[in-house]
């Protein structure tokens, strides 16, 4: 039997390659850097994600069922390295959305506009006349 490698440039995945982890984290980390793919060799952080990011790539991936922690992604920068040490998980749900009433929304826009008015005035002065 012959095996058959196959180099991509970084960046492309072919489809059907790698594990699901993989794929979900490469999903993932494409979707929140404005990439088409991300490929399991491609490194998070020159691709230009960053450590704020990796909370974002743990939360997705538990909404996909793939437990991965944000330390994970800052120790294994590799996309194939968090994969490998990620656990499946049953997918988490999303945050259901509450409607907001039309009055609580005025409510919080009239507290909102107190607020910055206060901050807008000016100090009052004490005795001496400071501020």
């Amino acid at each position: 039997m012959t095996s058959v490698t196959a180099t991509l440039a970084p960046g492309v995945v072919a489809r059907g390659t790698g594990s699901d982890a993989e794929r979900i984290l490469g999903r993932i980390g494409a979707d929140l850097l404005g990439l088409a793919e991300v490929a399991p060799g491609d490194s998070f952080f020159p691709i230009g994600g960053d450590s704020i990011l990796t909370v974002a790539i743990a939360t997705r991936a538990a909404r996909a069922g793939l437990h991965v922690t944000p330390h994970d992604v800052l120790s294994n920068p590799v996309l194939r390295e968090p994969a490998a040490v990620a656990v499946k998980v049953p997918a988490a749900p999303a945050a259901p959305e509450q409607p907001v009433a039309a009055a609580d929304m005025e409510a919080f826009a009239d507290r909102l506009v107190e607020a910055f008015t206060e901050l807008a005035e000016p100090a009052p002065a004490d005795a001496d006349g400071r501020r």
